[in-house]
């Protein structure tokens, strides 16, 4: 089964070495406050089907209080087999745990606190697309308070994001390529970000070719589009017998149109003697054309 961008990303950060005390506190709550559950007892639930984020806040969370986190699992088989990872957080660590985020503080002096708790909320809520598909990053949370400060991290790292509802989900999302770069690059997601980048950058340089391709068609049909145009007012002045009869400027550029049928006019004034700019060849054809034209008068 081929992973997902998302799990791709998820997996590289959670594979990361933990940081300050301050940074690790900051990635659990922001996991914990987009994701987690509050059950009855006062203990916290955290739930995700993927293995590396389930063992990633285990480290963060043993880290910080070396407390006993219990982890247990089960099958779903909804649409497809696949595993669930619950983490429960007693009780007495709940407390502390709230305390100690309270104390958190997200300003230009704790930039580190803000990439690793932006880092959390990821992990515990977001998504990205394959950028071979669309540009698209979400952060999907549940808990009001964590919105507010999810926008003002964003703030800090001046990136640019919307805001919809969703259900009971407040859904932050980012859709410019360029934004999601600084926001994979602000979590610590770089190989994936390099990996965004090739696919985003081999993107443009296709659309780059598709069109001017397609510019190049278009140009091509307008061009055989007037040299038919060109080619049947020609015909219709020989065999009115004015063609011998014109001019010899006018002359030899409907000889030369009725050669060369498939030349550009820029083609046939290097053919002409002596050798005609565009506009000059474009010129004789329109009198050419109006010459035609009067005849059906």
């Amino acid at each position: 089964m081929v992973a997902s961008f998302s799990s791709i990303v998820k997996s590289e950060i959670s594979a990361l070495e933990l940081e300050d005390s301050c940074c690790t506190l900051s990635e659990a709550a922001g996991a914990i406050r987009t994701a987690g559950r509050i059950r009855p007892d006062g203990s916290v639930e955290f739930l995700t089907e993927n293995s590396a984020v389930a063992r990633r806040l285990f480290k963060l969370l043993k880290e910080l209080y070396k407390e006993i986190v219990e982890v247990s699992y089960m099958n779903s088989y909804k649409f497809k087999k696949h595993t669930n990872y619950i983490l429960t957080i007693p009780p007495d660590v709940t407390k502390v745990l709230n305390k100690d985020m309270e104390g958190l503080v997200f300003d230009s002096e704790h930039f580190c606190c803000c990439r690793a708790f932006l880092r959390g909320v990821f992990i515990a809520s977001g998504s990205v697309s394959d950028p071979k598909k669309s540009y698209h990053l979400e952060l999907a949370v549940r808990n009001e308070e964590a919105v507010e400060l999810i926008r003002k991290c964003f703030e800090l790292f001046r990136l640019e994001f919307s805001m919809i509802q969703r259900k009971n989900l407040h859904v932050v999302y980012i859709k410019e390529a360029e934004q999601i770069v600084d926001f994979l690059n602000v979590i610590g997601a770089h190989r994936a970000l390099l990996s965004y980048e090739d696919i985003r950058v081999l993107k443009s340089v296709r659309n780059d070719i598709n069109r001017l391709v397609n510019c190049e068609t278009a140009n091509l049909d307008k061009t055989v589009e007037a040299a038919v145009k060109h080619i049947q007012y020609i015909e219709q002045l020989e065999e009115c017998g004015l063609l011998e009869t014109l001019p010899e400027p006018l002359k030899e550029t409907a000889l030369l149109r009725l050669q060369h049928p498939d030349a550009s006019l820029k083609e046939l004034g290097e053919m002409s003697t002596p050798p005609v700019g565009k506009s000059g060849i474009n010129h004789r054809l329109k009198k050419l054309q109006r010459i035609a034209e009067s005849l059906g008068k």
